[in-house]
């Protein structure tokens, strides 16, 4: 087997293993590594985007991190080809890979004169970045579930410790502290029905109108949105309750 044709099938298994892989960062090394070594790169380097630039989260060998490398980066996710190829007055050049589409990260390789890929290599890292963008979109929706995970065992807890108590202002004080610390909510209100009125029972820095929005809200989950879990009041703009007291909703 010729040595070009070897070095795509070394790309193209690697793409395959990286499509299931479900760690961020170990499939950023996998893949960068399995390309510097199968096409013979000076270096590379993994680009994570922040907007407007791209910092560096992996690099391997002699990459260059510099601005000119990042600016490459930012230029090569905003483009339409699968790949950029920009040469230098050396002889050398970098190739940019985006890693998805939006692109959420690029690839960039570095190469020798005598080393730099051919079309059909390039063909080959278009197709390990593309499984690449699928392993770390993986990794970040398992890494975004295990975050709502972790923070509904949280809340769990507070419900299970605060229930414990035999103090129902405990309770309702102690919940409220911590779904605004967990939440990270600047108001938090409980309100109990006594006697068909609604009522305050807890809370943490609510204004002067928040007992008529919960009215308000109360009349809503009890008439046309009975059926739903939750209600948003930004999404409920044209609800004639929520009409009747628009000002108090935006001074929450």
């Amino acid at each position: 087997e010729a040595p070009g044709r070897r070095r795509t099938r070394v790309l193209e298994l690697a793409g395959d293993a990286l499509a299931a892989a479900g760690d961020v960062h170990s499939a950023s090394t996998h893949a960068l590594r399995a390309a510097v070594e199968a096409t013979r790169a000076r270096g590379g380097a993994i680009w994570r985007l922040q907007g407007a630039r791209a910092e560096p989260v992996v690099v391997e060998g002699s990459a260059d991190t510099g601005p000119d490398a990042s600016a490459l980066a930012v230029a090569a996710a905003a483009g339409t080809a699968p790949a950029a190829v920009e040469p230098a007055a050396d002889g050398r050049c970098t190739v940019a890979l985006p890693l998805g589409e939006p692109a959420l990260a690029v690839l960039q390789l570095e190469y020798d004169e005598e080393t730099a890929p051919d079309e059909a290599e390039l063909n080959a890292l278009a197709k390990c970045a593309a499984r690449t963008s699928h392993a770390l979109r993986s990794g970040e929706r398992a890494a975004e579930l295990e975050h709502d995970l972790s923070r509904t065992r949280a809340l769990l807890d507070v419900v299970g410790e605060a229930t414990s108590r035999l103090s129902l202002v405990h309770t309702l004080e102690t919940s409220v502290d911590r779904v605004s610390q967990l939440l990270g909510l600047e108001q938090v209100g409980v309100y109990l029905t006594e006697d068909g009125e609604l009522r305050p029972a807890a809370g943490r820095a609510l204004p002067p109108s928040h007992e008529r929005v919960a009215g308000a809200f109360r009349e809503t989950l009890e008439g046309p949105l009975r059926a739903r879990a939750a209600v948003q009041a930004s999404e409920l703009g044209t609800e004639r309750t929520f009409v009747v007291c628009g000002d108090q909703v935006d001074e929450l």
